[in-house]
């Protein structure tokens, strides 16, 4: 375990140096990020003025949802977004061998070698939309709801790793695939929006099939006092799921690879 750690903060320190060669992005990326995140605060001002709710939801309480978007959003993008960019590349090239023949686990190398500082700004960005709507909350967050959202915020985002994982995982089978990774962006989309807007099976599915609802809205309603013990037990076993069923699917996967020297 200590081996793992260290090879994780060698490669965070490589990437800080190679983030630093470019400074203008990074500026770039902030202004960017806090500009969407004011424009998207005043569109829901905006339709709050004309409604009292959507789906049971008030203004604050969609400004907490879209916090935590911002911040599992944030958190995975920065650990993970690089590296599941680049697996269908490293995967099309047969140069996942140079991966396989090092002595440590080829998914931890391929998910984490490289880390991204630029959206620890959307992280900072939903930590301040956060503090705004929680001083919009009539009632005052207990400290387990807080305790228990940010533990919810852990599992929504190795949820989003993992389903992330396994689609880019795809291309060992269909091989080129263009810009398979981009479709993490689109469930992100979705997550914006609470799942108590949809009926029926469509609801279920987002729920428990495709599990939109565990990225924000339920680590949201952990936070405004509103969540169930059964749905916060199901969080942690969903998570622990994802996460065997994506290393189980990614062993398949790679009895699958042609290796550049095959």
């Amino acid at each position: 375990m200590q081996r793992y750690v260290r090879l994780y903060l060698a490669f965070a320190k490589n990437s800080i140096l190679d983030s630093l060669e470019y400074r203008l992005s990074f500026t770039v990326w902030s202004i960017a990020t806090v500009l969407l995140a004011v424009v998207y605060v005043l569109s829901l001002q905006f339709i709050f003025a004309h409604v009292q709710t959507i789906a049971g939801w008030r203004m604050e309480q969609m400004l907490v949802l879209a916090a935590t978007v911002m911040i599992v959003d944030g958190i995975v993008e920065s650990i993970f977004g690089e590296n599941m960019n680049a697996l269908s590349g490293l995967i099309n090239r047969g140069e996942l061998d140079f991966v396989l023949s090092k002595p440590v686990s080829s998914r931890f190398y391929v998910s984490t070698r490289r880390f991204d500082w630029d959206p620890l700004v959307q992280v900072g960005t939903g930590c301040a939309v956060l503090w705004y709507a929680i001083g919009m909350l009539a009632q005052p967050i207990a400290w387990h709801g807080a305790l228990l959202y940010v533990g919810l915020i852990l599992c929504a985002s190795l949820m989003a790793y993992s389903l992330w994982f396994m689609v880019v995982s795809v291309t060992f089978w269909a091989g080129r695939l263009n810009n398979v990774a981009n479709l993490y962006y689109n469930f992100i989309e979705i997550a914006r929006v609470p799942t108590d807007v949809f009926r029926g099976s469509l609801r279920i599915g987002l729920t428990f099939v495709l599990p939109v609802a565990f990225i924000a809205m339920v680590p949201s309603q952990a936070l405004l006092g509103l969540l169930s013990p059964t749905f916060t037990l199901t969080a942690f076993a969903m998570t622990a799921a994802l996460l065997i069923i994506s290393h189980l699917f990614w062993r398949l996967a790679l009895t699958k690879y042609s290796s550049a020297s095959s």
